[in-house]
């Protein structure tokens, strides 16, 4: 369901196919399609747009994708449970792509523990798939974690 919702959503709600020959300004021209299309669905959960926003990055421009993360945040999970926090560093979504945009709509992402490998989120970036841009970055955003706690 979440591929086909999502594909839905980033290309063919209500009859507004995408096409190469599209301009920009008719792709963000439809986002009212967009829109219209989940107040149908109805509730954000029966439609993880965030996250087929992520996975569809190189095709949707990144004014549209921060009018997203602006209308629907980054704090709702997909079927896996991931953030999309997490599931973008998980896909290797670099910092300029997206990921400093996605933990600037939700810097409290950064606390999140792993369920799969119980490692804390930089952690987990730095063993998932992120370039070392976006670790360094991610680390600048929390030094706390190179001072010792007593």
């Amino acid at each position: 369901m979440y591929t086909e919702v999502s594909w839905y959503l980033l290309n063919g709600a209500h009859g507004y196919h995408c096409g190469s020959n599209q301009t920009f300004q008719e792709l963000y021209n439809g986002w009212q399609a967009v829109r219209d299309c989940l107040d149908e669905a109805g509730e954000y959960s029966n439609a993880p747009i965030v996250h087929a926003a992520i996975l569809n990055k190189n095709h949707v421009p990144k004014k549209l994708f921060k009018e997203i993360l602006v209308r629907f945040g980054a704090t709702r999970r997909n079927e896996h449970d991931e953030l999309p926090l997490t599931y973008s560093v998980r896909i290797g979504m670099g910092w300029e792509e997206g990921v400093a945009d996605i933990l600037e709509a939700n810097r409290d992402a950064m606390n999140e523990v792993d369920s799969e490998t119980n490692l804390p989120f930089f952690l987990f970036a730095a063993s998932a798939k992120a370039d070392l841009n976006t670790i360094y970055h991610l680390a600048l955003k929390n030094l706390n974690i190179f001072t010792s706690q007593q």
